[in-house]
């Protein structure tokens, strides 16, 4: 779910996400609802990231955490097992009562990194085998988490990050052959005055990922080849994903250093040497 991997002398390319969707390793997620919240939120931004002061008011906001709770529950039937992103650990706390007081018939629990490890254990171990069908959480399960059936992903918590949104819906993505080849996912947005187009939201996301066009990379060739007849490299490099292939296309060589870029089919992108 990481695009890439990265300390001070090398960048690592990860196979992209939309590749493995497309060649059916990974199962295809399905945009089911986009749920206009109507909550008009000034969140502030510091250092590239939402700051913590905003996410309390987006918890607290009373009409918005009624209209996640009445999503889930009138719709839990198609659902099925689900993984909530909470905003915060008092978010988890509140959405968990409130499912609760609406239908104490749903197996739903909550796990956060206040708890003790054995509890958090505990509870993902009963997430695991099915007895517990929503668990609310907020970035606990976004990686090393393995739940084939995970049927719904929720997410109540907005993004600026694009490796966050992809390791969240992540956790609905594994495929079981024969019984699951996609996945659901329930987008909560608000309204936001300011810093918009900061947020991913999934619309614009699965378009990034052009796993439905395999013959966009040949095009993409063409295209360059055409613009920039006086390209000092042999040929264009080859943006191909298939995975028997490696990444050998993926290779800028510098003399005798090969530097490797990862690259995503659809992505504009640009290299800097110094």
């Amino acid at each position: 779910a990481t695009p890439t991997e990265h300390n001070d002398s090398i960048i690592k390319p990860e196979i992209s996400l939309g590749h493995l969707i497309r060649d059916k390793y990974l199962a295809e997620p399905v945009l089911a609802s986009t749920v206009a919240t109507g909550f008009e939120w000034h969140f502030k931004m510091r250092d590239g990231q939402i700051t913590k002061d905003s996410y309390l008011a987006l918890a607290g906001e009373e009409h918005r955490n009624d209209l996640i709770v009445k999503t889930l529950v009138d719709g839990l039937a198609k659902w099925g097992k689900t993984l909530l992103f909470a905003v915060n650990i008092d978010h988890c706390r509140v959405l968990r009562d409130m499912v609760k007081r609406s239908d104490s018939t749903v197996p739903c629990e909550i796990v956060h990194s206040q708890m003790p490890f054995s509890h958090q254990q505990a509870v993902k171990d009963k997430f695991h085998r099915g007895e517990i069908n929503v668990l609310i959480n907020v970035e606990m399960m976004t990686t090393g988490v393995d739940v084939p059936d995970i049927k719904t992903i929720f997410l109540t918590r907005p993004t600026e990050s694009p490796i966050l949104y992809a390791q969240m819906i992540g956790r609905g993505s594994r495929r079981i052959p024969g019984k699951k080849d996609k996945f659901y996912i329930v987008e909560f947005t608000d309204s936001t005055p300011k810093h918009q187009d900061i947020l991913v939201k999934g619309s614009q996301f699965f378009r990034t990922l052009n796993y439905r066009e395999p013959v966009l990379s040949e095009r993409f060739r063409r295209n360059v080849k055409a613009a920039v007849p006086s390209n000092p490299f042999k040929d264009v490099p080859l943006f191909d994903y298939k995975p028997e292939e490696g990444f050998q296309n993926y290779i800028l060589k510098i003399g005798d250093q090969e530097y490797a870029l990862p690259i995503n089919r659809g992505q504009s992108f640009g290299a800097e040497i110094e």
